[in-house]
Formats: C-alpha cells, structure tokens, sequence
C-alpha cells in the first residue's frame, strides 16, 4: 500500500513543482515590467492566478 501511494505522489509532486516554478518566473518577468513603467497585466498572469484559484479551491473544499 505505501509503495502505490509513493508511486502516486511522486509524479503528482513534480507536476505541481513545475507549476510553481512557472509561477515564480512569471511573476519574476511581471515584476520586471513593472519597473519599466508597463503596468499592463498580460492575459497569461491572469489565467495562472485563476488556475491556481481553482486549485486551492478545490483542495480546500
């Protein structure tokens, strides 16, 4: 039983890695702009923080 539980988390582990490594970098470019006086919010930070919404949604309830 361990082992298949181990089996599972491991993959579903980097998969949200991956996410959250892509979250960093964008708000890392987000920040950037910013400095540069660019304070339009690209469409692709929208639909992240919308997603990781719904994730925590859906883990919290």
């Amino acid at each position: 039983m361990p082992v298949i539980l181990i089996a599972i988390s491991i993959p579903y582990f980097f998969l949200n890695l991956n996410d959250f490594i892509f979250v960093k970098k964008t708000f890392y470019y987000y920040r950037e702009k910013i400095k540069r006086n660019d304070f339009s919010v690209p469409t692709y930070i929208k639909n992240l923080y919308l997603k990781l919404i719904k994730r925590q949604a859906r883990r919290t309830w």
